[in-house]
């Protein structure tokens, strides 16, 4: 086996020197992720990327998540119209966009738990022979709800 040094730096944690040195828009990136380090992120500003792809790319990579794939057109869109990107600007927009996609996922999951639950009440109730309360919950949507405890079935989803 092979023995190579291998140099591995975190970049929240380089010096502003080296930092300058780099001479490509990763330059930004470790910029961005010092000043999330000291709590200076706040007031960043707006700069242009040359290397749109590269870096999404990049960020992909590290993360692991394609949503740096769906930022590449807000970067470039944002890009035309002010000349540059605020990095919090895109960070806040991709947590924006993260969000957007848990609040739909669980909306899904919501659904599909409510309509399990719906669909095991009707079934006890038309197995019980109580058919007419079939009719006055689908109606009801409080006495759904008291149903559901009555039988035991998790009402929270409603």
């Amino acid at each position: 086996m092979s023995d190579y040094k291998l140099n591995v730096f975190n970049l929240a944690w380089l010096t502003d020197e080296q930092i300058r040195s780099f001479k490509s828009d990763f330059r930004l990136v470790a910029e961005y992720l010092k000043a999330v380090r000291i709590g200076q992120a706040e007031d960043w500003p707006i700069q242009k990327l040359r290397y749109v792809d590269d870096i999404t790319h990049l960020l992909r990579l590290v993360s692991d998540d394609d949503i740096f794939d769906n930022m590449k057109d807000f970067i470039i869109e944002v890009q035309k119209e002010k000349g540059g990107v605020n990095v919090c600007e895109f960070v806040q927009k991709m947590k924006s966009q993260g969000r957007l996609e848990g609040i739909n996922l669980g909306r899904s999951e919501g659904l599909i738990l409510g309509e399990n639950n719906v669909m095991n009440l009707f079934s006890k109730l038309f197995a019980t022979g109580r058919t007419s309360d079939v009719e006055r919950a689908a109606n009801d949507r409080e006495y759904m709800k008291q149903l559901m405890k009555e039988f035991g079935i998790g009402a929270s989803t409603l």
